[in-house]
């Protein structure tokens, strides 16, 4: 089952660069993470936009709080990074997984290598998930979901999917982001992967049995882990299952002849959450919804 927020967006953060240094002590929208100078010497400044004190969930208001920050500034600016957030309300881990799979069918689809996933290992919390196109900070894309509410327990927003793309030529001649142009490259991407005339989805969940399958032989197989080795393994990486017929490829893989009957018993002892790609393909659709309201104001 899939849930639908009503998602807003907006720019959370920007990356400036400008030829001179900005005295940020003077700006309090300029903040002091990210700040570092370019090998040509120019510096690279992270902007805050709701700094301004403007209405900024409009791309018209964002443009307006940049142009404002760039006069006050006094130096001549371009973009060359944009983080993209969607806002929801619906608590992180409720949809969590549905998430996971978007990123995950994103990675899969256009190579990304850098798969991140963290956790609190104290309050055994999920934190967030990540993805980005390079293992290194010369990354394009970088996509992201995790919980606002324990990042940023007095914004009022429970969970925040956030779609960074950050165009840093390597000549380090910088380029003008435009958040028309690129947001629609981005949602482009996502539109992909659960287009219904896209493979990827299929191949993806095939993929992703080859690895389980690989858990499988070492923790069942040769280890011996579990007394009840199917329901146990199963319980533990549900969150890798993401449709039903996967299930039931993974259970005739092991080896189970009654893989049916033996899929349709284990879908109603765990309580999996599943997806068709039609239920992605309508999350996707309000992603879609959201970004062009933000852009058509």
């Amino acid at each position: 089952m899939i849930l639908i927020p009503n998602l807003q967006t907006q720019i959370d953060t920007a990356q400036i660069q400008t030829t001179e240094e900005i005295n940020i002590i003077k700006f309090d929208f300029i903040t002091s993470s990210g700040i570092y100078k370019t090998n040509a010497g120019d510096c690279r400044y992270r902007f805050n936009p709701e700094k301004m004190g403007m209405k900024v969930n409009t791309v018209s208001g964002y443009n307006a709080a940049l142009h404002n920050a760039i006069d006050m500034i006094g130096a001549e600016c371009v973009q060359n990074r944009l983080d993209f957030c969607f806002d929801s309300m619906i608590p992180y881990s409720d949809t969590y997984k549905q998430n996971r799979l978007l990123l995950l069918l994103v990675a899969h689809k256009y190579g990304f290598t850098n798969l991140m996933n963290t956790d609190d290992p104290f309050k055994l919390d999920k934190k967030s998930i990540k993805v980005q196109d390079t293992k290194d900070s010369n990354w394009t894309y970088q996509f992201e979901y995790y919980n606002k509410r324990i990042q940023s327990p007095k914004s009022g927003i429970e969970s925040r999917l956030e779609l960074r793309i950050n165009k840093l030529a390597l000549s380090d001649v910088p380029e003008d982001l435009k958040p028309e142009t690129y947001l629609s490259e981005i949602i482009g991407m996502l539109q992909t992967v659960v287009d219904v005339r896209d493979s990827t989805f299929t191949e993806f969940v095939r993929e992703q049995n080859k690895y389980l399958l690989a858990k499988w032989h070492e923790e069942v197989i040769e280890k011996q882990m579990y007394k009840q080795p199917l329901s146990k393994f199963l319980t533990k990486y549900a969150d890798c299952f993401y449709t039903s017929l996967q299930i039931t490829d993974f259970i005739k893989r092991i080896g189970n002849k009654n893989y049916n009957d033996t899929s349709k018993d284990m879908r109603k002892k765990i309580k999996f959450t599943l997806f068709s790609k039609k239920q992605m393909s309508e999350y996707v659709s309000e992603i879609t919804r959201s970004a062009a309201s933000f852009l058509s104001e």
